[in-house]
């Protein structure tokens, strides 16, 4: 059998077959958020990820003019050496997402993806192929294997594993025990502390009218955290906070939602989440941001949120919670399970390319799996306690300075609790702690 594949170039391609992405998508084996053409519209748009120069491209595999699969890519330039520039191609959505895929139709993801492969490795334009994230049980890593030849190198990537808690427990409490005792000890004393600090406050917002309008706010709260102005930040690109606050507007494909724990009227933790139910009624839940003012970080609220998030898809019947990459040795605290995963490469030979590869294996084979982890995690800790460090001493600056740096944020917060939007709760301290699985009281 004899597939055809069809292309489409830019953001007008992107918007031409965006019916045929989303029917695909919900008709595969795992539909995603990530792969809807919202949420692939809102990022190759806004995202500080897609700048000038980069092109969405559109592969649409058809059987008989019957689109059966589908993939959005992107092509790039890389500077690999000083004046030189080689194009290479990916995925168009690589960050803020969960394990980008090859849809398909049932039981055609094999043919799709053999069809694909054929068709990118036809092409000229570039000189290598990068599919991030991939399950090394996969169709698409073991046909992407197949490929290797002469004139085709194909190599997998070690990369941060996908850390995603099954939601197998009926309420908030078994979960709760389910954690070890260390935890369950650690996140209980510090809500007793935050509880005993001042006047405690839930809020949960659910709509993009709701979270859209906190979205202000949760900027001011980020200038209070350690994120402030870094690399982790939503503020550190134009474009980022664009695509963010499309997030929170519900216009990016994913239902959103926001948790916050209230100190004394102020927002001093937030978490966006975002939410997607397929065709047949399944639901599965992301976190996708969340920050936590400094100056209480003793006082845990950054855990109670992730707490908070595991009840509320409990409370909803969201199948799991997924945190996406990194710090995956501290989401296993909350019984997340490590989802293994790695960067598929098929670099054609010979090119400059395929010679930075030579020497990159040869680097990482003199060292071991368990020492780039924990060169990983004393980088991670290194960078967080310097960011850490900077925030506490631009608080106390600000401190000096005059009025809290709050206050905008209060406001905000304020004007929309007051607003009459739906899909606003804020629960008073009684029932805040009502809601938790231990008591609050020292």
């Amino acid at each position: 059998m004899v597939l055809a594949v069809e292309t489409a170039v830019g953001i007008e391609g992107l918007k031409k077959y965006r019916d045929i992405l989303d029917r695909l998508n919900d008709e595969s084996a795992m539909p995603s958020p990530f792969r809807t053409s919202a949420f692939l519209l809102a990022y190759s748009t806004n995202s500080e990820y897609f700048a000038d120069g980069i092109v969405p491209y559109v592969y649409v595999v058809t059987d008989e003019a019957v689109p059966i699969g589908a993939v959005v890519m992107k092509r790039r330039l890389e500077t690999l050496v000083p004046l030189v520039r080689v194009a290479r191609v990916e995925f168009l959505a690589t960050h803020d997402v969960d394990r980008p895929e090859i849809v398909a139709a049932p039981g055609r993801e094999a043919e799709v993806i053999d069809a694909l492969l054929d068709c990118l490795l036809a092409e000229k334009s570039w000189s290598m192929a990068e599919l991030q994230a991939q399950l090394p049980s996969s169709v698409t890593h073991r046909l992407a294997h197949g490929r290797a030849s002469a004139r085709i190198g194909v190599r997998d990537i070690p990369v941060p594993s996908i850390s995603e808690v099954s939601v197998i427990w009926p309420d908030t409490a078994t979960y709760f025990a389910a954690l070890s005792k260390r935890m369950r000890s650690n996140v209980s004393r510090q809500a007793r502390h935050l509880f005993a600090a001042g006047d405690v406050e839930f809020l949960f917002l659910e709509g993009g009218a709701a979270v859209g309008g906190v979205f202000e706010a949760y900027l001011e709260l980020e200038s209070r955290s350690w994120k402030d102005g870094g690399p982790a930040s939503v503020r550190r690109h134009n474009n980022r906070t664009k695509f963010y606050r499309e997030l929170a507007n519900g216009k990016a494909g994913l239902h959103p939602t926001f948790i916050g724990i209230i100190l004394d009227g102020v927002l001093v933790a937030g978490l966006i989440n975002g939410h997607f139910t397929n065709g047949s009624g399944g639901q599965r839940s992301w976190s996708m941001e969340m920050c936590f003012d400094e100056s209480h970080s003793d006082l845990g609220a950054g855990q109670l949120l992730l707490l908070l998030t595991i009840d509320d898809a409990i409370t909803r019947g969201s199948q799991s919670v997924n945190f996406l990459q990194h710090l995956p040795y501290f989401k296993q605290r909350w019984l997340a399970d490590s989802i293994e995963v790695v960067n598929i490469q098929l670099i054609k030979k010979p090119g400059l390319f395929h010679t930075r590869a030579l020497v990159g294996d040869v680097l990482r084979k003199r060292r071991s799996p368990e020492d780039l982890v924990t060169d990983q995690q004393e980088t991670e800790t290194v960078v967080n306690e310097q960011k850490q460090a900077d925030l506490l001493t631009k608080v106390a600056l600000k401190t000096a300075d005059g009025p809290g740096s709050h206050a905008n944020g209060a406001e905000l917060l304020n004007a929309l609790c007051t607003s009459g939007l739906p899909g606003i709760r804020r629960l008073d301290s009684v029932s805040a702690a009502a809601l938790l699985p231990f008591s609050t009281k020292k």
